[in-house]
């Protein structure tokens, strides 16, 4: 017959197990529910991973699914495919990214035939015609927060160089999207609506917004940019100086 000491020790025995299992299942919920929005940067899948291990140990523990495990359980195994799906989708961009530098890489030093626009106001552009040193060519795009913030200094430099540099900025947004665009910011140079399947190899391939080429007065291109290009390196460029990309 057990005694008053043995059914007090098993009583302590079950206490400790079901806080144990408590507190795991606490656990569990806990990296689990946090492991959902750190699955952006990928930490999710660690958290998810441990919360779905302690959710198994919780169950194991109780021999049974509680609401509380259920719901830990599911939101690490979100957590854990979150990142897998992220994790992916990163690499992808990596390899992506890797491969238009590539392209481009390919393109310096290349000729391209002189480009012929009419603007969005009316007005010829033939760079066959221009005798100045050096042609920038802006692809850009009214949706595009990059390509906002990049005109501005780009019209800055455009007026400060006019003679000497050619600037042309490039958009597939219809002219009145474009209107619209400079009525709050003031551009200085001739802007150009059209689609990118329309333009002249190689500015028909590009593949992100804004990219931006240099070409000389012989029409060779000397640098290209994908992404925001700074004014400081622009200047550079156009100086005819060598710099490192910012």
């Amino acid at each position: 017959m057990p005694t008053a000491t043995h059914r007090q020790g098993t009583n302590m025995t079950e206490y400790n197990r079901e806080a144990t299992q408590k507190g795991s299942e606490s656990l569990a919920l806990i990296l689990g529910i946090v492991s959902i929005p750190l699955s952006i940067i990928l930490f999710g899948l660690v958290t998810g991973i441990a919360g779905c291990v302690l959710s198994c140990n919780s169950w194991k523990i109780k021999a049974k699914l509680t609401l509380k495990t259920n719901t830990a359980l599911i939101c690490s195994l979100l957590g854990i495919f979150g990142s897998l799906y992220f994790g992916y989708s990163y690499r992808q961009m990596f390899l992506r990214w890797n491969r238009m530098q590539e392209n481009n890489k390919a393109l310096i030093g290349q000729t391209v035939q002189p480009l012929h626009f009419t603007d969005i106001e009316g007005a010829t552009i033939d760079t066959k015609t221009f005798h100045g040193e050096k042609i920038v060519v802006n692809l850009w795009s009214t949706t595009c927060p990059p390509c906002k913030r990049e005109i501005p200094h780009f019209s800055k430099v455009a007026t400060e160089m006019k003679g000497e540099v050619l600037f042309i900025g490039i958009s597939p947004d219809t002219p009145e999207l474009i209107r619209a665009f400079g009525l709050n910011t003031r551009i200085s140079y001739p802007m150009v609506s059209e689609k990118l399947n329309k333009l002249p190899y190689p500015f028909s391939n590009i593949e992100a917004y804004p990219t931006t080429f240099i070409i000389s007065k012989d029409h060779v291109i000397e640098e290209i940019k994908i992404g925001f290009l700074p004014e400081k390196t622009l200047r550079k460029w156009l100086e005819g100086l060598n710099t490192d990309e910012e």
